[in-house]
Order: C-alpha cells, then sequence, then structure tokens
C-alpha cells in the first residue's frame, strides 16, 4: 500500500488516520536511501519525516506488508 502526500507536510511529523496500520511492518519514503522512524497508536500511524526530501511534486510513502493494510471504515 502508498501514501502519497500532495504537498510538502509543514513538519517532520505525519500522521495517517485513515488508514488502519495495525499490520505494518516497514514504512519507506520513495527516493529515500535512509531509514526513517516511525511508531502505530491506535491502529494510526505518525511517521517522522528526514530532513532532507526529494524534490518531487508528490511524496510517496510505502507501507509494507501491502496485504494486511487496509483502509478504515466510516
Amino acid at each position: 500500500v502508498y501514501a502519497v502526500l500532495l504537498e510538502t507536510p509543514p513538519t517532520r511529523r505525519v500522521q495517517l488516520r485513515d488508514v488502519d496500520a495495525s499490520g505494518v511492518d516497514d514504512v519507506r519514503v520513495l527516493g529515500v536511501n535512509a531509514g526513517i522512524s516511525w511508531e502505530i497508536d491506535g491502529g494510526a500511524l505518525t511517521v517522522t519525516l528526514p530532513d532532507h526530501l526529494p524534490v518531487t511534486p508528490a511524496l510517496a510513502m510505502r507501507l509494507s506488508p501491502g496485504d494486511t493494510v487496509r483502509p478504515r471504515r466510516p
């Protein structure tokens, strides 16, 4: 599963609340080789982005394993 940020966030910490991230084992920012820190609290995923991000119109994060990560139901 991929999460795409359509603009650069104002802070380095981003929380994805609309994704049930309880099964996430790894988070990667595409175009960034360094590892990033992330945590799951109550099923919501909080990612701390690196200081330097690639210059791109959208920032994509890969959430693995994809078969256990799904959108939250309303």
